[in-house]
């Protein structure tokens, strides 16, 4: 056994006692590398993995990587090869040559991939402001993993950690950017998805009644609203016209007396 690289002069002597030959010859004792490695496992699915050549470095060697199951890429030859990424979880063997053609060393060593949640939810959207919105998660489910919500401005209440939060009321109109994340601990995943409030109107309004039969009567808009409604009358009982889509309707002309209801919508659709 040769415990050092390089050129050796070995020198074989034959003798029977009286007479002897020798003969001597160089031979050349290769380099055996050592190989070992590191790598930033334990790592998340999805989220590339580095590997670093931590044995042999020096020395004209090739070197073979082969990542384990679910590995993009599967093997390489790179020394220390980056951003591989595992599309499944669990323990994963990862074997490393390192050899000049002549000389090799192998190591194998296993490193844990963990799963990266699935986030994802719905809700109904488009709705009037007042009305109780409910989120449903259609992602990672399960007792192992955490939630964490961002509801957007003006929510009430503003953050929630239930899975399914419900009841969520939006104290402001327009829209509102919701974020949700799911979280094992280890690895986490976020989505964000806009939420539209739409303002709702209030309905309101004063007349220039009482007044006489056969007078007309002025109508008068009187909420806060601004924006694109759409408002529809209903004058009441004698009324001409008996309806109308104006926004302040008048000269409505009552040809009975007597009290009359008058009933205002506005809305948006």
């Amino acid at each position: 056994i040769f415990t050092t690289s390089g050129t050796k002069q070995v020198t074989l002597t034959i003798s029977n006692g009286s007479c002897f030959n020798t003969v001597t010859q160089n031979i050349t004792i290769n380099d055996s590398p050592t190989a070992d490695f590191a790598s930033t496992a334990p790592q998340c699915t999805g989220v590339g993995v580095s590997f670093s050549n931590i044995g042999t470095t020096s020395g004209g060697w090739t070197y073979a990587w082969s990542f384990g199951s679910g590995a993009t890429p599967s093997t390489s030859t790179l020394q220390n090869p980056s951003g591989v990424v595992y599309n499944t979880a669990g323990n994963k063997t990862i074997r490393f040559i390192i050899t000049n053609g002549i000389c090799s060393d192998t190591i194998y060593n296993t490193i844990t991939i963990y799963q990266t949640p699935a986030a994802g939810f719905t809700f109904a959207n488009n709705v009037c402001g007042g009305t109780e919105v409910n989120f449903t998660n259609t992602g990672a489910t399960g007792g192992s993993w955490s939630y964490s919500w961002d509801l957007g401005s003006g929510a009430v209440p503003a953050t929630s950690n239930a899975e399914n939060p419900t009841g969520i009321t939006y104290a402001t109109h327009g829209a509102k950017t919701v974020t949700q994340t799911i979280s094992s601990g280890y690895c986490s995943n976020s989505l964000t998805q806009t939420l539209t409030i739409l303002e709702k109107p209030v309905a309101d309004f004063a007349s220039t009644a009482p007044q006489c039969t056969g007078l007309g009567v002025n109508f008068t808009y009187t909420g806060a609203t601004t924006g694109i409604w759409t408002y529809a009358w209903d004058l009441g009982s004698g009324a001409t016209p008996a309806t109308s889509t104006q926004l302040n309707p008048s000269g409505v002309v009552y040809s009975t007396a007597g009290n009359k209801t008058i009933r205002f919508i506005i809305t948006n659709g």
